[in-house]
């Protein structure tokens, strides 16, 4: 079961000091390893091309948000796909975000025996409706359903658990939309935070408390069939969270979009019970094109024609044990890139509605805040990291080059509306599948 949550920073979860309440994840990274080195790009569709291909999606010109008539390659052979050859069960509940338009580019299409939630990178949470077109289906069907997406994504995810007949193993992708905008209120939330100021932040940390007790509810449910301790757990954000919206990065430099830390390096953990031992900590750096490798290596799956750029790190993960090889590892989002050659990262990086770029070289392990530039100091490993970078300048992106959704939601004075709910005005984006009317 890999839980991938949206829009998470490093200090929203309560095992990393923060005020918000996680006491699911908490015990989940408890019970074993936190990945404390996690690194994912610094933005939605990247991170989830890289966790699907185990390969660098700078390649195919995935750097940002993907362009509504975008996709994944569709020669590329994707994680669920070998899982389901290998006899794997296969299911996505919840954000796609990788194809919108076209049936050949659609979860079902690409290895998920089984697709319920959005396709798009976030709906209102109670109309689920995304550009004007209701976005929540099953199976390629639209489906007009009371209740947050949470609750909802939640439901349908201990539903196939309840009802799978056990006859073959599940990989269960669960790729929650929250608590990425729309900040909007939950009735009945478990904990609310009136000691927080910022309306803002008490918001965001109502909706991830929410999405912590349902990621409890999810727990709970394998416990009661008999599945915990054959069910191998990941959660993680894909990428870091958004300051201006609540979310919190701290001590970490930059958040979501920026390929500073606080974009990419983000709270993971790996749950296995009877398998992991608990109270593990990595430090160690995991990209997120290590994922499908090294799933497929805990489930004990041969890949000998996989193209994979990133390697297993099952190993690293269960014994604690890694090859000496290290390679530069670029990852992108709509700002700014980095090459990470550890234990260096350069950084090239563009303010937002600015054209002036600005480079620098850190020692992340020394350095994690990233306040002290060593290009000068090394200026051969600069000059190597930036060759590397610049392997991928001439790659057209494929990136949504529109307006950032949040402004939908926002009253005259900036100030967010809590409430607001977004009408349907065309035609859903399971039949339509236009996207753009």
């Amino acid at each position: 079961m890999f839980i991938l949550v949206d829009d998470v920073g490093w200090n929203d979860v309560g095992y990393h000091g923060s005020e918000i309440s996680t006491p699911n994840i908490d015990a989940l990274a408890e019970s074993g390893v936190k990945l404390e080195r996690s690194y994912v790009f610094p933005i939605c569709s990247p991170t989830r091309a890289a966790l699907m291909t185990g390969q660098n999606p700078l390649k195919f010109g995935i750097d940002s948000p993907m362009a509504l008539d975008g996709t994944l390659p569709l020669d590329l052979t994707l994680l669920p796909e070998r899982l389901k050859t290998a006899g794997y069960d296969t299911w996505l509940v919840g954000k796609w975000h990788l194809g919108h338009t076209e049936a050949e580019s659609l979860p079902n299409a690409r290895g998920f025996d089984h697709y319920y939630g959005l396709l798009n990178g976030w709906v209102d949470h109670y109309t689920h409706v995304f550009n004007g077109g209701l976005d929540w289906q099953r199976n390629g069907t639209s489906i007009r359903e009371k209740g947050h997406t949470t609750a909802l994504l939640t439901k349908e995810a201990r539903d196939l658990i309840d009802e799978h007949d056990g006859d073959n193993p599940f990989f269960l992708y669960m790729a929650y939309d929250a608590p990425h905008t729309p900040l909007q209120l939950i009735d009945g939330v478990a904990k609310s935070y009136p000691e927080i100021e910022n309306m803002d932040r008490r918001v965001y940390a109502e909706m991830m408390t929410d999405l912590d007790a349902h990621i409890g509810q999810l727990v709970s449910t394998l416990e009661a069939k008999g599945l915990l301790e054959n069910t191998l757990i990941v959660v993680m954000s894909d990428n870091g969270g958004d300051g201006p919206l609540g979310s919190s990065n701290a001590p970490l430099k930059g958040g979501k979009g920026l390929a500073f830390d606080g974009g990419l390096r983000t709270p993971a953990l790996v749950s296995w019970r009877g398998h992991l031992a608990p109270n593990q900590t990595l430090e160690d750096p995991v990209y997120i094109q290590n994922w499908a490798p090294t799933l497929l290596d805990a489930a004990g799956i041969e890949y000998p024609d996989a193209q994979f750029d990133g390697a297993s790190h099952w190993a690293l993960i269960k014994d604690n044990t890694q090859s000496d090889s290290r390679q530069p590892v670029a990852i992108a989002g709509p700002q700014s890139k980095a090459v990470f050659l550890w234990p260096y990262k350069y950084v090239r990086h563009t303010p937002r509605f600015e054209t002036t770029v600005t480079t620098h070289l850190y020692n992340i392990e020394d350095d994690p805040r990233e306040t002290t530039d060593v290009a000068d100091k090394y200026p051969k490993i600069a000059e190597q990291l930036a060759a590397h970078l610049a392997q991928y300048d001439g790659i057209e992106s494929i990136a949504e080059k529109g307006p950032r959704p949040e402004g939908i939601f926002q009253n005259e004075d900036g100030s967010y509306n809590y409430s607001i709910r977004l009408p349907e005005t065309r035609a859903p984006w399971a039949e339509a599948k236009e996207g753009t009317e």
